[in-house]
Formats: C-alpha cells, sequence, structure tokens
C-alpha cells in the first residue's frame, strides 16, 4: 500500500492507497494537450462513479435516481510513450507517488528545459529513451534527479541536455557540469549518457554491479529499439555510457577512507 500524509484542520492524516493510476496518452500526436507548454501531473486524483437506479413511482411509471461516488487515487506511473515528441512542452511537474517513468516518455520532447520532481518524490525507474533528445534538458535552471531513483534505462538521457549538476568542490572541471553517480544506482543502460555535455563524472563510493551490458549485447538492444519494460532485478552497467562526451576530461571512482568500495565494473568505451 501507499501512506499518503497530509494536514486538515490542524492535524496530521494518513490514507493509504492500495492501487494507483498511470498516465498514458494513446494519441499523442493529435491530442489537444500537446500544444500547450506546461505540464502538471498531480499527486493523486479523484475519479467519480456515476450509478443510476431505476425504479417505479407511485404513479407506476418508471423514475431514475442518481448517486454518485468519487474514489481518490495516487499517480504512480508515466506510460510508454505518453508525451513523447511533444512538440511544444517546456516544463513539466509530477507528483510525488510516480515511481516510474516510461520507455520513451519524454524521448524527442525537444523544447523541454525544466522538469520538477517533489521533495518527497518516490521515483525509482526511468525508461529506455526516457528523455532521448531532450536537447534543452537542464541547460538552465539546472536538472536533479530524486534521490531515490535505482533504476536508468538504455539511451535515458542520450543527446540530452542535462549537463548542470553543479559541484562547486569539482577542481577538474571549474565546479560545472558534473555528473554525480550515485551508489543506489543499481541499473545504468546502455548508452545511457551517450552524447551528453558532462566535464566531469564522479562515481561514489559503493557502485557495484554484477555484470556489463558489453557492446554486442547492447548493439542487439538497440536494434529492437531497446526494452519497454523495466528490468527490475537486473544489476548491470551499459558499456559507451559516455561515448562522444567531447568535454568529458575527468572521471574519478571514489571510495570510503580504509575500503575497497569503488566501482567494480570499468564499462567498456
Amino acid at each position: 500500500p501507499i501512506i499518503y500524509s497530509y494536514t486538515q484542520n490542524g492535524r496530521n492524516n494518513d490514507k493509504s492507497f492500495t492501487s494507483g493510476v498511470v498516465v498514458k496518452n494513446k494519441d499523442f500526436k493529435n491530442n489537444e494537450y500537446t500544444h500547450y507548454p506546461v505540464l502538471t501531473i498531480p499527486d493523486t486524483v479523484t475519479i467519480e462513479n456515476i450509478t443510476v437506479t431505476e425504479k417505479e413511482n407511485n404513479a407506476g411509471l418508471p423514475s431514475y435516481i442518481a448517486s454518485v461516488s468519487a474514489t481518490e487515487y495516487p499517480v504512480v506511473k508515466i506510460d510508454n510513450e505518453a508525451f513523447a515528441a511533444f512538440s511544444t512542452l517546456k516544463t513539466v511537474t509530477i507528483g510525488k507517488f510516480i515511481e516510474e517513468i516510461g520507455y520513451r516518455a519524454f524521448g524527442d520532447c525537444k523544447k523541454l528545459n525544466v522538469f520538477n520532481f517533489s521533495q518527497e518524490s518516490v521515483l525509482k525507474y526511468v525508461g529506455d529513451y526516457a528523455f532521448e533528445s531532450t536537447e534543452a534538458l537542464g541547460i538552465s535552471p539546472a536538472f536533479t534527479l530524486p534521490d531515490t531513483v535505482e533504476y536508468l534505462g538504455n539511451f535515458a538521457f542520450r543527446y540530452s541536455g542535462w549537463t548542470n549538476v553543479r559541484n562547486k568542490e569539482s577542481t577538474a572541471s571549474g565546479g560545472e557540469s558534473v555528473l554525480r553517480v550515485r551508489a543506489n544506482w543499481k541499473f545504468i543502460g546502455y548508452k545511457c549518457f551517450f552524447g551528453t555535455g558532462f566535464a566531469e563524472v564522479v562515481f561514489d563510493p559503493g557502485c557495484h554491479f554484477e555484470g556489463q551490458i558489453d557492446t554486442e549485447t547492447g548493439g542487439a538492444i538497440e536494434s529492437s529499439k531497446g526494452y519497454k519494460t523495466i528490468r527490475k532485478e537486473e544489476n548491470l552497467i551499459g558499456a559507451s555510457l559516455f561515448a562522444c562526451c567531447k568535454r568529458l576530461n575527468n572521471v574519478q571512482l571514489l571510495v570510503d577512507p580504509g575500503e575497497a568500495n569503488g566501482l567494480n565494473i570499468i564499462p567498456d568505451a
């Protein structure tokens, strides 16, 4: 269950959800919302159910009684290709219960440059091609993933503009364009950051993977246009992660003092 905490009339309350809503857009090419630059996906949505009951009145004629019930659901996923290639989309804000951004969900959104997560975000999974070719993303203002993220799919940020995760303590790049790879990232897909503009990459202590997606396997994945579903049980790092990153000039593999817990697999270039 998902626990929703909120305050009402000065009192703290908890509400438990056992099911959630998936955001879909099956007709994105013709949908009227493709013409708007701002998209906001709330924490929850309320779905109304109308029930009509037929009864016989005193005159023997039918009468109808309508009853309305409303059920609140958390929004838990942005579905595959939900907003792919939205030509005017510039700003996206998503709710805190979204755990998964699906395959190519925002791929080819060329003007998307602001993507806001809730401070309470539980996002874990970013699917294949999810933000591929989002050329304006993160140029201004900065783009930062929530700390809860564990999975970055194949080609997830290829050719994106995500380059400005700031780290003022960096000496190699003057404090700009630093990607910090977190120890809780359990899957980093093939060519995930291909063609991005990071100047420095820092792998935190504890980055550990069970294997590599090598160039041959990655090529086969690319030929089949990627995975449509999240491989939640896999713990892999992909080859060619930072290929064609022309500004990249420094990679650091950090360890904790006295520990041998640096990155255990150096992926193929």
